[in-house]
């Protein structure tokens, strides 16, 4: 493991102890976010996906999409705030589809 991608790992997990994250889906262990979707987009690929669905990589909780680099925890966005700057995007995003902002 590189210098640069070991500290990125002991800093992911320094945040999941201060925040008391012991299992589940870190994301919602984090965040209390007021607009819940059941999606979240994906600041990385451009993609949603159903809040909760998740790749387990090193022990991050990753974009499900299996050539994306993109944390859920730090990556993900709320699928409505990024309707409130998209209006035309639908309620229930498809599936593998980009969705540029």
């Amino acid at each position: 493991m590189e210098d640069a991608e070991k500290g990125h790992t002991e800093l992911y997990q320094k945040m999941m102890s201060l925040a008391g994250v012991t299992g589940g889906y870190h994301r919602d262990e984090i965040f209390d976010e007021v607009k819940r979707s059941d999606y979240l987009w994906c600041l990385h690929c451009g993609r949603t996906y159903r809040r909760g669905e998740y790749r387990y990589v090193d022990g991050f909780q990753m974009c499900p999409y299996e050539n994306c680099d993109g944390s859920t925890v730090c990556d993900g966005i709320d699928w409505e705030d990024i309707r409130d700057d998209h209006p035309d995007y639908p309620e229930n995003p498809e599936r593998n589809t980009m969705y540029n902002l």
